[in-house]
């Protein structure tokens, strides 16, 4: 009979220890489930839902919230889980926590279980707590980096219905949701700040857009207004030049007139007009040509491009001005890259251009002077330089040098540099000049490889 008697009590422990751990074993399985939940999705309603879910298997609970005050003095959020909302459980309640059993437990970062809440009122919301029916309840902080965020919250209609093995299982299972909290937290917050960057970024591309489109129409006007200045400057220079051939005419026309009315015979009239008629002449003649130079740069004439050698054009023009350089006593060296490509050019106007740049040199030099040619290929094509060393360019004039009519000589037109930068700009290539700090000019060309065959 003790034999039997043991067996029994031995079974008894056994069966209470098979039951222990089938329930350990279970509270392990839910708090995995947890977890899970936690590390594989930040929406905080998804998580909260399976935390209840999961929890009514092991306790038995008739209303569950979680109260978060993240560190203030107040309640600044609640969720309703149990019974749920039909907004989703959401709510936006800001309340004081002073005087309440959540503030204790904020606090002292201990549980709080109450087995009775109509024994009186212990806490500022234990009226409030009854009116929903509940008898008892537990509270547990939210431990998130050592810090109590809030609380997690269960009630039952039962008296007594809660103890420590409860507070046990329970601050597992809110540590997880503490997490859970917190980085749905962070996530709302980078999302918002995400979308308040898109807001940000597609105003400053508005913004930049609206720019952009002032800056054009800036542009435009400033284009417009920069055609009619070099309009009205084409036109005084034109006017200039044609005033002083048309003041020397009318002066000869007078005096014609005048001979016709005191003359005493014709042949004596005759031989008085002669000179004038002379003047009128060369003015006439020199208006002309004043005009096709006008007519030429403003309307180019299309010009047939053939494959020639820059460095044989530039031989040419130097033929035809040996006996000025000679004249003016001016010393001339030539330097010729024979690497230079055939290339297509307009012939005449490339001839012209090298004709202007020279004679602007042979001006500049003083007697026993020095004037340098020299051709180079480049990567792009090929260039000219023209160089001298006379008196150089004044720094006050050296931004209208390139403008037409401008000119510092007594008898000179002012075409001839806007002739040379005309003809590179035709053939898409650059024109510059500078004045070296030992004096002198150098104009140097370039021709791109578009011209190339």
């Amino acid at each position: 009979r003790t034999l039997e008697e043991k067996v029994r009590e031995r079974t008894a422990e056994l069966l209470n220890s098979r039951s222990e751990i089938q329930r350990r074993a279970q509270e392990l399985a839910i708090i995995n489930e947890i977890t899970n939940a936690v590390s594989s999705s930040l929406r905080l309603e998804e998580i909260l839902g399976l935390v209840i879910r999961e929890i009514r298997k092991l306790v038995v609970f008739d209303r569950a919230s979680v109260s978060l005050a993240w560190g203030s003095e107040e309640i600044n959020e609640v969720y309703f889980l149990e019974p749920a909302q039909p907004d989703g459980g959401e709510i936006g309640r800001t309340y004081p926590i002073k005087g309440t059993g959540i503030e204790r437990v904020i606090k002292s970062g201990q549980a709080l279980i109450r087995d009775d809440f109509s024994r009186g009122d212990e806490f500022r919301e234990d009226d409030f707590i009854r009116k929903t029916g509940v008898r008892s309840g537990i509270v547990v902080p939210l431990i998130r980096r050592g810090e109590a965020i809030g609380t997690f919250n269960l009630g039952s209609t039962r008296p007594a219905a809660y103890d420590r093995s409860h507070e046990k299982l329970l601050q597992q299972i809110a540590g997880q949701l503490a997490v859970a909290i917190d980085n749905s937290r962070l996530y709302h917050r980078l999302e918002s700040h995400s979308k308040n960057l898109e807001s940000e970024v597609a105003r400053r591309t508005a913004s930049l857009e609206q720019s952009l489109r002032e800056l054009r129409e800036a542009q435009e006007k400033l284009v417009q207004s920069e055609k009619l200045a070099a309009t009205a400057k084409l036109i005084a220079g034109v006017a200039h030049e044609i005033k002083n051939p048309l003041n020397s005419m009318s002066f000869s026309t007078a005096n014609i007139e005048k001979i016709l009315q005191t003359a005493e015979e014709i042949g004596q009239a005759r031989e008085l007009s002669r000179e004038c008629i002379e003047i009128l002449r060369s003015d006439i003649t020199r208006l002309k040509e004043m005009v096709d130079r006008f007519m030429s740069f403003a309307r180019p004439q299309p010009h047939q491009r053939e494959a020639v050698d820059p460095n044989s054009i530039v031989r040419e023009v130097i033929r035809g001005l040996r006996d000025e350089f000679q004249a003016g006593q001016v010393r001339l060296t030539e330097n010729y890259d024979s690497k230079l490509p055939p290339t297509e050019l307009e012939k005449d106007e490339f001839h012209r251009s090298i004709l202007n740049l020279l004679l602007n040199a042979l001006e500049a030099v003083k007697p026993g002077g020095r004037i340098g040619v020299r051709t180079e290929a480049t990567p792009d094509g090929f260039r000219l330089e023209v160089s001298d060393d006379g008196c150089g360019i004044p720094e006050e004039i050296r931004d209208r040098v390139f403008d037409i009519f401008f000119t510092t000589k007594d008898r000179g037109s002012g075409m001839g540099l806007s002739q040379v930068y005309r003809t590179v700009e035709i053939h898409g290539g650059n024109l510059e000049f500078e004045t070296p700090e030992e004096g002198g000019t150098v104009f140097r060309m370039e021709i791109p490889a578009g011209g190339c065959l």
